[in-house]
């Protein structure tokens, strides 16, 4: 789909009548996109800035601005991977985008989820493994799904900050039930080169990764004791 938003944003920059009329027709769009993904059609408020940006890259000075909590920004690279036909979007009606379809389990994919079904009802705890590029996070949530039901809770760990996003993305674009994110990022690690990736990618997570204890709790409902 990133071919399709480039023809998307080319045609804005030939038919905009000038700097104000392309961003008057770019908010349009992005305004389209926040109420018809579901990534975001379950945030029902702001509470910080959210940069939308087709620039190729940042200067060092903006990324640290970004770092310090001013903002969090979703760049051209997410609104090419987002869960929309951008290849049927018109600028005569930018009011309205075309979500894609979900997914369907593959043979293989359903048979693991039979599997982790049957496997857990007999014992509590149990583990799958899935072999790398085979769907393993376009799996997980429907197995979550099928196991927890609307209404559930589940705790979903990863190791970094950008298979957190990728989750996310996946997780809201192709679950069968109504979920509602809350991501959250760890303290900053110890190792130099980690605490790098901690400190500039945060802004990058969709949702936002900041929620302090208590948000979570209340979002929850659990007792403040919990956390």
């Amino acid at each position: 789909m990133a071919r399709a938003i480039h023809a998307v944003l080319d045609r804005l920059r030939e038919d905009a009548l000038d700097e104000r009329d392309k961003g008057s027709e770019f908010e349009q769009l992005i305004r389209a996109y926040l109420t018809t993904d579901p990534e975001w059609t379950t945030h029902h408020q702001f509470t910080r800035r959210i940069v939308f940006d087709t620039a190729a890259g940042w200067s060092a000075n903006a990324e640290e601005t970004l770092a310090g909590g001013v903002a969090q920004r979703v760049d051209i690279g997410y609104l090419a991977d987002a869960a929309i036909d951008w290849s049927q979007f018109s600028w005569t009606t930018p009011e309205i985008v075309v979500p894609t379809g979900k997914k369907a389990l593959r043979p293989h994919q359903q048979h693991a989820l039979d599997d982790v079904r049957t496997g857990l009802a007999e014992h509590d705890r149990g583990q799958l493994v899935m072999a790398c590029g085979t769907g393993t996070t376009f799996t997980s949530p429907r197995i979550a799904g099928d196991l927890i039901g609307a209404g559930g809770t589940v705790l979903f760990l990863v190791p970094s900050i950008q298979l957190l996003s990728q989750s996310l993305r996946e997780w809201m674009a192709n679950a069968e039930v109504d979920i509602r994110a809350l991501a959250v990022c760890s303290d900053t690690p110890s190792s130099p080169c980690m605490q790098n990736v901690c400190n500039t990618a945060w802004h990058r997570v969709t949702p936002p990764s900041g929620y302090p204890a208590r948000h979570v709790t209340r979002s929850a409902g659990w007792p403040p004791s919990a956390v």
